[in-house]
């Protein structure tokens, strides 16, 4: 089985069509109440939904008045803290983030992590918080073995193809914690710096997991098949 570990689907709808046409097992980000409406609609029965306010959307949306589905989603994400993409101060993300961590950590739902250029300040945060956490897309060099040490899971993305600190992770993250992500198919196109169409999407999940087997000396297939079954496993 194919699998994605974090992803954002088009408004058009062509990637949920493709995870249903080929039974991928994907967990579907949803940023808000009109994301979470629209791929709930879309979402085959191997897709799973997360939802959460992205640091991004920290300043514009209020997690006290997101309990719903809050309650309802079976995993709270991506949230976390971003100096580098947004502009939204630090000091407006904090409370949201810890707010959101404290909501996950009551109803007990595993956390999906956004935790660009904050990879030090979201640590004694998860320790305060303990749960069961997934951090996407990590492309720091520095407290990789810190997050390893709290039993995270960590996920490869498209840019292992040229990021080292990506590619260093995927030697080196625990067999039993390894997931592949695509992020979406624009986030292929960003990190290869080219067009990829969502026809190409497939395609583009096998490159991946066939450049972390070569990173970690085992096929492509057996990659494939330990990822999905960490995520299944995430996902219980």
């Amino acid at each position: 089985m194919l699998s994605d570990a974090h992803c954002h689907y088009d408004e058009a709808g062509a990637l949920a069509a493709i995870h249903r046409a080929n039974h991928v097992l994907a967990l579907v980000n949803c940023g808000g109440p009109a994301e979470w409406a629209r791929n709930a609609a879309a979402i085959g029965p191997d897709q799973r939904l997360s939802f959460g306010v992205h640091p991004w959307q920290s300043a514009t949306l209020d997690p006290a008045t997101l309990t719903k589905y809050y309650q309802v989603a079976p995993v709270i994400g991506e949230i976390g803290l971003d100096t580098v993409w947004t502009k939204v101060p630090l000091a407006q993300q904090l409370p949201v983030f810890e707010a959101q961590l404290a909501i996950a950590a009551r109803l007990h739902k595993p956390v999906v992590l956004h935790t660009k250029g904050c990879e030090q300040e979201i640590l004694p945060l998860l320790k305060r918080y303990p749960n069961q956490y997934f951090v996407h897309w990590y492309s720091a060099l520095a407290y990789q073995a810190d997050y390893l040490a709290l039993g995270c899971y960590m996920s490869i993305g498209p840019d292992v193809v040229s990021d080292p600190a990506v590619r260093a992770l995927a030697r080196t993250v625990p067999a039993n914690r390894l997931l592949l992500e695509s992020d979406g198919v624009a986030s292929l196109s960003w990190a290869w710096g080219h067009e990829v169409a969502p026809q190409d999407y497939a395609a583009g999940l096998h490159r991946c997991a066939a450049l972390v087997a070569a990173l970690r000396g085992t096929s492509r297939g057996w990659l494939q098949a330990l990822a999905a079954h960490n995520l299944a496993t995430f996902l219980q």
